[in-house]
């Protein structure tokens, strides 16, 4: 099974003056030499719109890889924040394959993007080395 190529993303587009701060939380990370795992919930703060996307954006301080990771409902999350339920749509779960990635230290970013395309983005603390 061929290994997928993650697109690289330009740092203005990931970095700029409209990008709001995500919420959210891992819920669950599992991480082992060939893979990251990646479990929670993300949504644009500032936003009232549900989220179209929920990306794990790999970053080496040179270039962003974007991996996509699988949007789900999350019914008590919205319950549990108070949140319309037009924003149920914010669980997610991603896999980060690292023998897709060059050698060198990573860290994880969790980018959120609502269905009028307003971006949201937040560290999330964790890194990984790819040798």
């Amino acid at each position: 099974m061929p290994l997928p190529s993650y697109p690289k993303l330009d740092r203005s587009s990931v970095f700029n003056s409209n990008t709001s701060r995500v919420s959210g939380q891992f819920e669950l990370m599992d991480t082992t030499k060939n893979y990251v795992s990646l479990k929670g919930w993300a949504y644009n703060g500032e936003s009232k719109n549900c989220c179209n996307e929920i990306n794990l954006l790999v970053d080496n301080g040179f270039e962003i890889y974007k991996v996509k990771s699988y949007v789900t409902a999350r019914y008590d999350v919205v319950q549990n924040q108070k949140l319309s339920m037009e924003l149920a749509n914010i669980g997610f779960s991603g896999l980060i394959l690292k023998p897709a990635l060059p050698k060198g230290k990573y860290k994880v970013l969790l980018q959120a993007i609502d269905n009028s395309a307003q971006k949201a983005i937040a560290e999330t603390g964790i890194a990984f080395i790819v040798q």
